[in-house]
Formats: structure tokens, C-alpha cells, sequence
């Protein structure tokens, strides 16, 4: 059971975080290697190179960005963000399983698929996202007792 409902603002000052470290170490460094950086989008999309390039691109960050939060929260049970916000995650069904955190960040690489798991958060008012509800999780304070 939940023990408190989290301020979510936490949550989301934590994600912006870990969303800035993630950009840092993974898109700064790599932006020079980009091959199509100079070409306009209509040449991009009728490149079939440079889609192709363009989409395992694509594949290799989100694959990466995954890597991120599932390392992190299986092993701390805390992402940089959390740290520094003291938030950690918890599951609902005592010690914390690898495919529980699998489940739980499907959706954090695609900004779309993560909106609905939010959204869920706020249109019914609960402490978890859809997908922490899926996978018995939550986040709770660091402090508090488990």
C-alpha cells in the first residue's frame, strides 16, 4: 500500500534532471557525429539514407535513455533526479523486481506514450502513473518509512 501521496512537482523537477543529464551525456556527445544535421527536413525525409541513419538514431537513444532509467531504479531504486529530489521507488509487493522497473519505464523514451502514462496520474488523481500501476510501483519519499 501507499504510504503518502507525493508532491508532484518532486516528480517532475526530478525528471527534468534526468532528462538534462541524459541530454548532456548522450546528445551533446553525439551531435557532431550526426550526418544529416545539415540538411533541411524535407531533404531528410526524402533521403532514404538519412531517414534510415535518422531512425536507428532514433532507436539507439531511446534504447539508451531506457538504459538510464532502468539501471538506475533497479539498482539505487533511484535515478540521479530522485537523488537529489530524495525520492525513491517502491513496489507494492515487497523486493523490488527487474521487470517491475522494466514495465515502469516502457514509456519514457516516447514522449507520446509517456503523456498517457501521466495523464492517467492526474485524470484520476492517483499517486501512480499507468504504468507503475501495471507494475506494482510507486514513488515515495526517501525518508519514509517502507
Amino acid at each position: 500500500m501507499i504510504k503518502k501521496k507525493i508532491n508532484i512537482w518532486k516528480r517532475v523537477i526530478a525528471y527534468f534532471i534526468d532528462m538534462l543529464i541524459i541530454n548532456f551525456v548522450i546528445l551533446f556527445p553525439l551531435n557532431k557525429f550526426l550526418p544529416w544535421k545539415n540538411l533541411d527536413l524535407k531533404e531528410l525525409f526524402t533521403n532514404s539514407s538519412a531517414t534510415k541513419e535518422l531512425a536507428i538514431f532514433s532507436l539507439i537513444i531511446a534504447l539508451i535513455n531506457l538504459l538510464y532509467w532502468i539501471l538506475f531504479e533497479f539498482k539505487l531504486h533511484q535515478t540521479i533526479g530522485k537523488m537529489i529530489m530524495r525520492l525513491e521507488i517502491r513496489s507494492l509487493f515487497g523486493k523490488l523486481k527487474f521487470g517491475q522497473v522494466l514495465i515502469r519505464n516502457l514509456t519514457k523514451p516516447f514522449f507520446l506514450a509517456l503523456l498517457i502514462d501521466i495523464a492517467y496520474m492526474l485524470l484520476f488523481k492517483s499517486s501512480q502513473r499507468l504504468m507503475e500501476k501495471f507494475s506494482g510501483t510507486y514513488v515515495g519519499e526517501e525518508n519514509e518509512s517502507k
